[in-house]
């Protein structure tokens, strides 16, 4: 069992590009924003175990994503996972982090 919370801190649009138009048979302006990358930071933690499949486990995430495409984006970040697990005298209590890059493909 596990208790899952994620949070996004950061979502910001970088390097907009207004494309501003006049309509002829209107006299109106129509605005579009035309965004080329989009950055954001994602900070995910979450907590189980409570004796089902171990003692105790937490893991926390911070990323930084960067968006150069529509569905896919390159993040990287930190990672920290601890797990407290004990069964018929095998004993494991560690906390393991390090760095995190990857792909993120959306669709």
């Amino acid at each position: 069992m596990r208790i899952e919370r994620k949070l996004i801190i950061l979502c910001l649009v970088c390097l907009l590009v207004p494309a501003v138009a006049q309509s002829q048979e209107q006299n109106n302006w129509d605005f579009e924003l035309a965004p080329l990358y989009l950055w954001a930071i994602n900070i995910n933690g979450d907590i189980g175990g409570f004796g089902v499949s171990s003692d105790f486990t937490w893991q926390g995430l911070a990323l930084i994503d960067f968006q150069p495409w529509r569905n896919v984006a390159i993040v990287a970040g930190y990672r920290a996972i601890y797990s407290d697990y004990s069964n018929d005298g095998f004993t494991y209590d560690a906390t393991v982090h390090g760095p995190v890059v990857g792909i993120d493909i959306r669709w």
